[in-house]
Order: structure tokens, then sequence, then C-alpha cells
């Protein structure tokens, strides 16, 4: 990428990442204030997000000094064997904010058990599905990390590895975990969303917490677009495309959005229910 197009991905990151950073600010505000089990798993949410966009402004820095990741198995032959190391350590990235943005959506179905499923047990086990869903990607990412892990001892010990058998491995294995993460997200995000807008559009006009609501809507509705964007990255450079593709830059100017949904619903003056 060109000097501008570098510093003007790293701003567009830098801007989604210190919105959630501002995010987890005021989760943590609103705890000392009122600490209540729905606040602490609020604040447990952020932590991780935070760290998960943190994960992506370093993966950023890397694409700043123009050091590629490994997009495809073919990408292999045409490193050389000192250039690996760098390389593999930027792949690493991309699973690692996987054990951030995981746990962040789990505690995301434990609010929305507390907040909109608490009388609806239909909806209690779909969290429960959920959950398990999440540990398993969990564990898939984990095994990701490790493989990433190996290889990259291996390139610095000059130990022989077939790399292109690993790569596939790690690659398959994420499109696996970034399938599971959209059905996961599906899974709970859409009842949020239409329970929301039902209730919104419920609730008289003079009802203090009707706006609050249409922000929960909004926020589910980010939610469940931003591991579509995910997906399409990731299917977008396994054809080919060059980083950053637009499902990428699309995740990240949705971000800001998702925060600003997030801090009307949780943290706007007027609300008192949290």
């Amino acid at each position: 990428m060109a000097l501008v197009e570098n510093i003007l991905l790293l701003l567009i990151v830098g801007f989604a990442t210190g919105s959630v950073l501002g995010l987890l600010v005021a989760s943590y505000i609103r705890y000392q204030r009122k600490k209540t089990r729905i606040t602490k798993v609020l604040i447990l949410l952020h932590v991780y997000l935070a760290s998960s966009m943190i994960v992506i402004l370093i993966s950023s820095i890397f694409d700043f000094f123009e050091i590629p990741i490994v997009i495809s198995e073919e990408d292999i032959l045409a490193f050389l064997p000192d250039e690996l190391p760098l390389v593999f350590i930027h792949t690493l990235f991309s699973p690692l904010r996987g054990i951030f943005i995981l746990p962040a959506f789990y505690y995301f179905c434990v609010f929305a058990q507390l907040v909109f499923f608490m009388e609806e047990e239909k909806r209690k086990k779909l969290v429960k599905w959920s959950v398990i869903l999440i540990a398993v990607a969990l564990a898939v990412t984990f095994f990701v990390i490790g493989l990433l892990l190996y290889v990259i001892g291996c390139s610095l010990a000059d130990l022989p590895i077939d790399y292109i058998l690993i790569t596939l491995i790690v690659l398959r294995s994420r499109l696996f975990v970034k399938i599971i993460t959209l059905v996961v997200f599906c899974m709970v995000a859409f009842p949020v969303f239409f329970i929301s807008f039902r209730l919104w559009k419920q609730r008289p006009q003079d009802d203090p917490h009707k706006s609050d609501l249409l922000y929960f809507a909004i926020m589910a509705f980010v939610l469940i677009l931003l591991p579509i964007f995910e997906l399409v990255d990731f299917l977008l450079l396994q054809a080919g495309a060059t980083r950053p593709t637009i499902g990428f830059l699309l995740q990240m100017l949705w971000i800001p959005v998702l925060v600003y949904a997030a801090y009307r619903g949780y943290f706007a003056s007027k609300s008192r229910k949290i």
C-alpha cells in the first residue's frame, strides 16, 4: 500500500480503537456508581472488546511497515526464509483477536439473557447453545495459535517443516471459526434486535427508555453485520484481494456506530435500568 493509504488505515483503526476504549471507561464509571451483575458483565465485555481492538491496531502497524500475512498456501513460496518469522507473527494476530472477541460476545450473551431473555426459556436455551459454540470456536482458535507458534519457532530455529500443509490447516480452521462466529452472533443478536425493536414500537412517546430500546436494536443490527464483514474480508483475501479489503474497512467504519449505539443504550443519563 502507498504511504497515504497506510496512514489512513491507521487513523481509521485508531479511531475505532479509541471509541471502544472510551466505552470501556464509561462502563467502568457506571460500575463504580452502580455495582450490579449487569454492570460487572458490561465491564468484562468491554475489556475483551477493547483488547481485540488493540490486537487489530498492532496488526495495522505491521501493515504500515508493509509486513505481509499468509493469505494462501501458495504465498509461502513467495517469501524468503528470513522473512517467514515476521510474516507468521503478523499472521498470528488474526486468530489472536478471536481469543478476545469470542469471550466479549459470551458476555454479550450473558447480558442479553439478563436483560432480554430472563422470562423466555427458549431464548435461554439459545444462549446455552451459543456458549457451547463459542467454546468450540475458542478451542479451534487456540489450536490455530498453537500451530502458528510452532511454525514461528521452527522458522527461527531453521528446522524443517511442511509450511504449506500447516498453512492449509490454519486457513481452513480459521474459516471454520469465522462461520461459527457468524452463526453465534446471529443466534443471539437477531432476537435482541427484534425484541428491542418490538418494545420500542410498543412504548409510548413519553417513556424515558423508548430511545434506549431503539439504540439496543441498532447495536444488535451492527453485531449481525460485523461477522458478515469479517467473513467477506477473509474470503476476499483468499480470492486474491489486497489488504485492506472492503470487508475490513466496513468493520472498522461500523465499530464507532456500534459504540455510539451501545453508549446511548447502556449509559445514557436517562437510562436507569442498568
